[in-house]
């Protein structure tokens, strides 16, 4: 039986964090005679979503990003929570709370990983708040810190200031097993884990968000940090004139 001190709706939680999200519909392609399945499987590549009913572009452009920066973000917001709240699905804003995702499909990849692998793939789900991913079952989307924590050291600020691109990620990498030289942005035992820090997630509205109290940031988030991100790509972004 669910812990109800521990889960909260996603969306309720959320609202109270005051992190930003908008409703849109999430379907799957995979029948030519009946092309939209409104009820979720596991075949992501087929994957799209719109954020209106009809499945049209709106004045919302279609694209979460678009609204999350758009100086009228506020308002777009609360209209598309008025009029989209049915839908069956959401987008969150990352671009200033960093969040993983964490890319284990099954337990056969799980017990592939590296000892520290593990470590770290319990660690992240035992103690932050997290809820299951919409196509990996042994998946999920964790919060870490906000890009800002005070805990954060200042070079780590700096990477996420100066870095640009909405994720991190050497996941293409790690599902190939490439060779350890190939890394460049993710150590090689730990390049399940995607950086967001832009990219907007997506996830079913009836998720719940297990380990809703547990606190965000703080010194572990530095520590997780700096064992997850390769010393190539901290070097690269630390300074501002060796970024992009």
């Amino acid at each position: 039986m669910t812990n109800n001190n521990k889960t909260m709706n996603i969306t309720d939680y959320l609202k109270k964090n005051n992190i930003n999200f908008i409703y849109i519909q999430l379907d799957y392609i995979n029948k030519p005679k009946n092309p939209l399945i409104t009820k979720p499987n596991v075949d992501k590549d087929n994957m799209f979503y719109y954020l209106n009913k009809e499945g049209k572009d709106s004045n919302m452009n279609n694209s979460p990003n678009k609204i999350f920066n758009s100086p009228d973000r506020d308002k777009l917001i609360a209209e598309n929570h008025r009029l989209y709240s049915d839908n069956n699905a959401i987008a969150i804003d990352t671009r200033n709370i960093i969040w993983f995702d964490i890319d284990i499909v099954d337990k056969d990849m799980y017990d592939k990983l590296t000892d520290n692998g593990k470590t770290l793939y319990n660690t992240l789900k035992k103690q932050y708040p997290y809820h299951s991913s919409n196509t990996k079952p042994m998946g999920f989307h964790n919060i870490l810190c906000e890009k800002t924590d005070k805990n954060l050291s200042g070079k780590m600020k700096e990477v996420f200031k100066n870095y640009t691109k909405p994720d991190i990620s050497d996941y293409d990498n790690f599902k190939i097993s490439a060779d350890k030289d190939l890394y460049t942005k993710i150590n090689p035992e730990y390049a399940f884990v995607e950086i967001m820090c832009g990219r907007p997630l997506w996830c079913l509205k009836n998720k719940n968000m297990e380990n809703k109290s547990k606190r965000l940031g703080g010194q572990k988030s530095q520590d997780i940090l700096d064992i997850l991100l390769h010393k190539k790509f901290v070097d690269k972004y630390r300074d501002r004139t060796k970024a992009e």
